[in-house]
C-alpha cells in the first residue's frame, strides 16, 4: 500500500511539471499572430528566408550571435512558413519547456512541490517571459537553455555521480552559447558558487567549461569581429543600467509588478535565499553592466532573458517565506496570505499580457499598411520606397522583408538585390530618383508622413510628369501615396 501511495505521489509530481508546460504554452498561444511583426522579427525573416549557403555567408558578416537560431528558424519556416503566428511558435514552445524544467529544477534544488509550482507559476506571470515568448527571435529559448543548464550543473555535482554527467553539462553549455553568446555569463554564477560553496568540484567544472567555451570558439571569434554591429548601444550612466536591469529585465517596466516582486524576491535574500539561484539572476546582469561601464556598452535588458528563471525561483521562495505574526508557518492562515501574495504577482501582470496582444504591440503598424496596399494594388503595380536616410525609412524596407506575402506580384521600383544575393540582412536598393518606370498604370508611394515633402521633391522624372496622385491612406508610421498614370 505505501508502495502505491509513493508511485502515486511521485506521478502527480510529474504530472503537475506537465500540465504547468501546457499552461504556460497555452497561455502564450493566445492571439500569438495579431501583434504586428517588428525589425528584429524581420531580421530574423531576412536571414532565415534564405538558402543556407547564403545563410552562411550572412553570419561571417552580421549576427553570429543568432546564426544558431537562425538556421533553425530556416528549417522550421521551410515546414511552416513565415507568418507571425508560425514564426513564434517556437518560442512559444520554449515558454511551456522552460516552465516544465523549472519546475522540475526548483524539485531538484530541494525547495519542495509549493515552490516549485509557484516558480513555474510567477516565471510565466512575468513580463519579460510574455515578452520572449511572443516574438520570433531567439530570447525565449535562452532561458530554456539556461535552465536546463543550471540543472545540468547541479545534476553533475550530485555525490556520487558519474563523470559522463559533466559530458551533458558540456554540450548543454556549448548549445547554449551558440544560441546566444552572453549565456556564458552563467558560468561565472557556477564558478563563484563552487569556490564559496563546493570547491571540490571546481576542477571538473573548470574542465568542462574550458571545453564548452572551446568548442564555441567560432561564435566568440566571429562574435568579436562582427561587434561594430552593436555600434547603436551607448553607455548610461550607471544608474541607468541598474533601473533597466532591475525593472526592464523581467518586469518590462511594469512598475506595481516590479514594486511587489522586487520586495518578494529581497526578503528570500534576506532569509538567505539558495546561492546559486541568487547568483544567476543577479551575476550575469553584474558584469555586463560593469563591462558597458569600463570598456564597451553591451547592456540591453533583453540580453538577460536567460536570468529570467533565477528571478522566478527568488520570487516564489520569497513568497513561500511570508508569515503572519504570532502564527506557525505551516498554518491555513500563512497558506492563505502566501496565496493572496502569489494572486498579486499573476493579477499585476495581466494588464502587461493584455497590451502585449494588441496589434500594434511591437511598435510598428505593418501588417494593417501592408494590408492596405495588397487592397489597393494589383500585381505588376509598382512600390516605391524613399531612401533610407533615416531609421523611419529604412524601417519600410524591413516592412517588406517582414510582409513579402502581401507584396507578392508588386514590382519593387528600387531593389536592386534581394536579401539573399547578399552578405546583408536586407537588399540593396537604388536611390528613388533613380527608380525604372514600371509597365503599370499605377505606383504606390510608401514614405514617413514626416518626409513626405522631402520625398516629392526625390521623385523620378517619370514620375512627375506622367502620374497624378490618385489618393493617400495615412498611418501613425507612414503613410501610402497612390500615384495613376496620366492617360
Amino acid at each position: 500500500m505505501l508502495k502505491n501511495r509513493q508511485m502515486r505521489l511521485f506521478l502527480g509530481v510529474k504530472v503537475r511539471g506537465y500540465l504547468l508546460a501546457l499552461l504556460g504554452f497555452l497561455v502564450m498561444l493566445w492571439n500569438l499572430g495579431l501583434p504586428s511583426l517588428w525589425q528584429d522579427e524581420a531580421a530574423t525573416i531576412a536571414a532565415a528566408n534564405r538558402p543556407l549557403p547564403s545563410l552562411l555567408q550572412l553570419v561571417q558578416h552580421i549576427d553570429i550571435v543568432h546564426g544558431t537560431y537562425y538556421a533553425f528558424m530556416h528549417f522550421w519556416g521551410d515546414a511552416f512558413g513565415f507568418t507571425p503566428l508560425a514564426l513564434r511558435l517556437p518560442s512559444a514552445m520554449a515558454v511551456g519547456l522552460s516552465i516544465g524544467l523549472l519546475y522540475a529544477l526548483a524539485l531538484k534544488l530541494g525547495f519542495g512541490q509549493k515552490v516549485a509550482t509557484w516558480s513555474a507559476i510567477v516565471f510565466l506571470a512575468l513580463p519579460r517571459t510574455d515578452m520572449a515568448g511572443s516574438e520570433a527571435r531567439s530570447n525565449a529559448l535562452t532561458a530554456t537553455l539556461a535552465i536546463a543548464l543550471v540543472y545540468a550543473f547541479i545534476w553533475a555535482l550530485e555525490t556520487g555521480a558519474k563523470r559522463f554527467r559533466w559530458l551533458a553539462f558540456i554540450a548543454v553549455a556549448m548549445l547554449s552559447i551558440y544560441v546566444f553568446m552572453f549565456s556564458v555569463l552563467i558560468l561565472a554564477a557556477f564558478a563563484t558558487y563552487l569556490l564559496i560553496k563546493r570547491r571540490g568540484q571546481l576542477l571538473n567544472f573548470l574542465v568542462s567549461s574550458t571545453i564548452s567555451i572551446g568548442l564555441a570558439a567560432p561564435i566568440f571569434y566571429f562574435g568579436y569581429k562582427e561587434r561594430g554591429q552593436v555600434g547603436w548601444i551607448t553607455k548610461k550612466p550607471i544608474w541607468q543600467y541598474l533601473w533597466e536591469a532591475v525593472i526592464g529585465v523581467d518586469y518590462n517596466r511594469n512598475l506595481a509588478l516590479a514594486g511587489i516582486c522586487i520586495l518578494l524576491a529581497a526578503f528570500a535574500i534576506y532569509k538567505r535565499a539558495s546561492l546559486l539561484v541568487l547568483l544567476w539572476a543577479t551575476l550575469p546582469s553584474a558584469i555586463l553592466i560593469a563591462v558597458s561601464i569600463l570598456a564597451q556598452p553591451y547592456f540591453v535588458d533583453h540580453y538577460l532573458t536567460f536570468t529570467t528563471g533565477g528571478t522566478a525561483i527568488l520570487i516564489a521562495s520569497g513568497i513561500s517565506l511570508l508569515k503572519l505574526p504570532r502564527l506557525e508557518a505551516a498554518s491555513r492562515l500563512n497558506l492563505s496570505f502566501q496565496l493572496l501574495a502569489l494572486l498579486a504577482v499573476v493579477a499585476l501582470s495581466i494588464s502587461s499580457l493584455a497590451v502585449s496582444r494588441q496589434p500594434s504591440a511591437k511598435g510598428t503598424q505593418w501588417a494593417a499598411i501592408s494590408d492596405a496596399i495588397r487592397v489597393n494594388s494589383s500585381q505588376g503595380d509598382g512600390i516605391l520606397l524613399p531612401d533610407a536616410v533615416n531609421p523611419a525609412a529604412r524601417a519600410l524596407d524591413l516592412m517588406i522583408v517582414a510582409y513579402a506575402p502581401e507584396y507578392a506580384g508588386r514590382i519593387d521600383l528600387t531593389l536592386t538585390a534581394k536579401p539573399a544575393e547578399t552578405t546583408r540582412l536586407f537588399g540593396r536598393r537604388s536611390l528613388e530618383a533613380d527608380a525604372v518606370e514600371p509597365k503599370s498604370n499605377r505606383v504606390l508611394l510608401i514614405t514617413d508622413p514626416a518626409e513626405k515633402d522631402t520625398v516629392f521633391r526625390k521623385l523620378p522624372n517619370w514620375m512627375v510628369t506622367g502620374f497624378k496622385q490618385a489618393k493617400s491612406i495615412a498611418f501613425d508610421s507612414a503613410e501610402i501615396i497612390i500615384f495613376d498614370r496620366i492617360k
